[in-house]
């Protein structure tokens, strides 16, 4: 179930790019908030949990949900991506263990993001906890974003990654790496991972 998106905002439009918009509109899906699902993933499938859920029309494909360094660190219980991290109690130390689940998005075209949100909530004994995320944009160089979990499950809260920098538009491709860590013991959950944005040249190009 999505919890939260982030609404595309357009400026500066003119007729031709405001019917290119309403034709990625309608190839798209989007919301009466304006956001464009490019992909989610909400687990809930009982036979391919990891497989995306949703894949916008345009994307060409979406990568089922893999796992860099020791898998074992993430199960599947039913509806979420539960992370393990054993040892990784900082963000830090989360980069350096090497483990991490990810996907890859692509586009005969091109994409133009605007957020990855996800759902998030710590287990029990697992406070702190919290995420790193890391994108192929870079190479996987930098920390796109980190922060601590706010809420104890069965409650999530949403967590909202700005994609909507220069280097998040007219993508091909874009893989996604999300690491995870907690207090000494304990586990995390993860849900409704989703890329928000929209597809063709982005209106900063023809404008």
């Amino acid at each position: 179930t999505q919890r939260n998106t982030n609404p595309l905002k357009l400026t500066n439009m003119t007729p031709c790019n405001v019917l290119a918009g309403l034709i990625s509109a309608v190839l798209l899906g989007v919301n009466s908030a304006g956001a464009a699902v490019l992909v989610q993933y909400n687990f809930n499938s009982t036979t391919t949990p990891l497989a995306a859920s949703t894949v916008g029309s345009g994307i060409s494909s979406a990568s089922s949900i893999g796992f860099g360094g020791f898998a074992g660190q993430w199960t599947e219980p039913t509806g979420v991506l539960q992370a393990n991290p054993g040892a990784a109690n900082s963000a830090a130390s989360a980069v350096a263990s090497g483990n991490y689940a990810t996907f890859t998005l692509t586009c005969t075209g091109s994409m133009n993001l605007s957020s990855l949100t996800l759902d998030e909530g710590y287990g029990q004994f697992a406070n702190p906890a919290g995420y790193v995320v890391k994108s192929s944009v870079d190479g996987f160089s930098s920390i796109l974003s980190t922060a601590n979990f706010t809420t104890q499950v069965p409650t999530f809260a949403t967590k909202t990654i700005d994609l909507s920098g220069a280097s998040f538009q007219g993508l091909s491709a874009i893989t996604i790496r999300v690491f995870g860590y907690v207090n000494n013991v304990g586990s995390e959950q993860f849900d409704n991972i989703t890329v928000n944005g929209s597809l063709g040249v982005p209106v900063s190009a023809v404008n």
